[in-house]
């Protein structure tokens, strides 16, 4: 009888280690309220094919070793961190973003998920429609490079969308300029080209990543675009 029940215990022991989940994080970390490395702003939810653009940012012991996204794309540029999730499915889905960084005998492992939404309407899928940030009736394109002294003081930003037919206002413009290990972020509510603006762009010696935002109203919808370039001296 005695040795059954050391049998008895060690199947039910046995058992319960079957029935605990193995953890999916694998050592790392949840970013969440951690200081050694900052992402701003920290979204839990993200829809599927969007392109998102977020400041990161080290603490000073660490030093940036890599990143990746399991479904879908994620590129850190000095301290700019862009996201585009992947969605195959027409459900809600998760995508985790895994970040490592290291000090000098030491290592940290982070962790963020994701809560990807699909494409609204993905079967069928829509063609979308061409959108264009204009500043003075000048495209500015995704990736394209402009020298710093096309963008004149007081110089006027425009949003053009493809058979547009609704009218458009303009109420918001942002500005963020990444030059080197610095992001200068200006905000105006008037699609123009401030002094401000004007004179941080004026004032580049070097090849200097910028983005440009405008918040728009188009008929009775808010939206925003944006668009990325590099400005050189």
């Amino acid at each position: 009888m005695f040795p059954f029940v050391i049998l008895l215990l060690f199947l039910q022991q046995d058992a319960k280690k079957q029935k605990e989940p193995t953890s999916i994080t694998n050592g790392y970390i949840a970013l969440r309220n951690r200081d050694e490395v900052k992402i701003t702003p920290l979204l839990d939810t993200l829809v599927a094919e969007q392109e998102y653009v977020f400041d990161i940012s080290f603490k000073s012991k660490y030093v940036f070793s890599e990143l990746f996204l399991d479904k879908g794309v994620a590129i850190r540029t000095a301290n700019t961190l862009t996201i585009k999730p992947v969605n195959k499915t027409n459900k809600t889905d998760t995508a985790t973003l895994r970040i490592i960084g290291f000090s000098s005998n030491n290592r940290i492992l982070l962790y963020h998920q994701f809560i990807i939404e699909p494409i609204k309407n993905l079967y069928p899928r829509v063609a979308k429609k061409h959108t264009l940030v204009l500043m003075s009736n000048n495209a500015l394109e995704r990736n394209s490079t402009y020298s710093k002294s096309m963008f004149v003081k007081d110089a006027s930003f425009e949003y053009y969308e493809e058979d547009l037919s609704d009218s458009v206002i303009v109420d918001g413009l942002t500005l963020s300029i990444v030059n080197g290990s610095v992001r200068k972020n200006l905000y105006t509510k008037k699609p123009i080209l401030t002094k401000e603006m004007h004179d941080e762009i004026k004032s580049l010696k070097q090849n200097a990543m910028a983005y440009v935002r405008l918040d728009v109203k188009v008929g009775k919808k808010r939206k925003s675009t944006w668009t990325r370039f590099t400005i050189k001296p």
